[in-house]
């Protein structure tokens, strides 16, 4: 993981001079998570914030943002971002960054005590969207939503 992160970290430096904004910015979006596997959940927090001033209140900000709070900040704090990341992956019909900001919704939700707080009245939305996206891209979206502490080929 740390390779990840230091070859992640290199690529969005030379990246910057000649990406395109949205390039930049999904690679942005994939580095809390990299930080956060890794155990340098502060550093996850910081490039949150930095996706949230480039990205404003977008669906992939927020939940890099949720994400980051889960491992560095507070339960209620990833809860609020999840929500927020949720309702704007909704409002944007994505939903690879619903699923992602739901499995972090529940994750806050086990932080906070409540197994099942973060995720009332959204189970049947969740699965009917993950039903979805597995039509569409098959298998290989299991891999996208990975739950978080989960290793690849270990199931969920």
């Amino acid at each position: 993981m740390t390779e990840a992160r230091e070859q992640v970290v290199e690529l969005l430096a030379a990246m910057e001079e000649f990406a395109d904004v949205e390039e930049v910015m999904a690679t942005l979006v994939s580095l809390p998570r990299i930080q956060v596997r890794s155990g340098h959940c502060q550093e996850a927090l910081h490039t949150a914030e930095r996706c949230s001033h480039v990205m404003a209140r977008t669906a992939p900000a927020l939940y890099a943002a949720a994400l980051a709070a889960a491992a560095g900040g507070t339960a209620e704090e990833a809860r609020q971002l999840a929500e927020q990341s949720a309702r704007a992956a909704e409002a944007d019909g994505d939903q690879l960054f619903l699923l992602r900001s739901l499995a972090v919704l529940g994750q806050a939700g086990l932080l906070a005590g409540d197994p099942r707080g973060g995720l009332r009245g959204r189970r049947v939305a969740a699965r009917q969207t993950t039903r979805r996206c597995h039509v569409r891209r098959g298998p290989a979206l299991a891999a996208l939503v990975r739950r978080p502490g989960r290793s690849p080929g270990v199931p969920g």
